[in-house]
């Protein structure tokens, strides 16, 4: 579509955000000491939003136009699991990846206050995970990775959790 109005542009299309675990996971770290997702085993290439933050200031200050879609995702491919031993090693104790139902997380999503509609597809994202849809985005060719960590993230915010 933006071909055919002859204008420049670029689209972000990161993968999930490290900053998701400071809002959505936070509570349950903080006093369960767990992560609750069901994403299975289902692995996710993590990005930071300073990652992505670079990636836009760099489309916008670029002397050519980019004219493309730009997939983003952190440097590495983790399941829960890997995301929980990351904590565990960085806070100094044992955080442990619960797996829940989607239609669990859904109940979550509207104990949260979201609307119906936006938790049933914010529930299915966790569905898609588990059956693989993130390590494929992770594996195409055509995409941009962010340089920081998942540990620097949590080493940067540990008072946090």
């Amino acid at each position: 579509y933006l071909l055919s109005l002859k204008v420049d542009y670029a689209v972000i299309r990161p993968s999930w955000f490290f900053e998701k675990s400071l809002t959505l996971h936070l509570s349950n770290i903080k006093e369960q000491n767990t992560i609750l997702s069901a994403s299975a085993d289902g692995k996710i290439g993590f990005i930071s939003a300073d990652d992505i933050a670079d990636l836009a200031v760099r489309m916008l200050t670029d002397e050519k136009s980019h004219n493309t879609d730009h997939i983003l995702t952190g440097p590495e491919l983790l399941s829960y699991d890997d995301v929980a031993a990351i904590f565990t090693d960085v806070l100094g104790r044992k955080i442990t990846h619960t797996r829940i139902t989607i239609e669990e997380l859904k109940k979550r999503y509207l104990a949260f206050g979201l609307p119906e509609d936006y938790a049933e597809m914010l529930s299915s994202l966790d569905d898609l995970n588990a059956n693989g849809m993130e390590e494929k985005i992770f594996a195409a060719e055509k995409k941009v990775t962010g340089k920081r960590t998942l540990k620097s993230f949590v080493e940067a915010n540990k008072d946090s959790f």
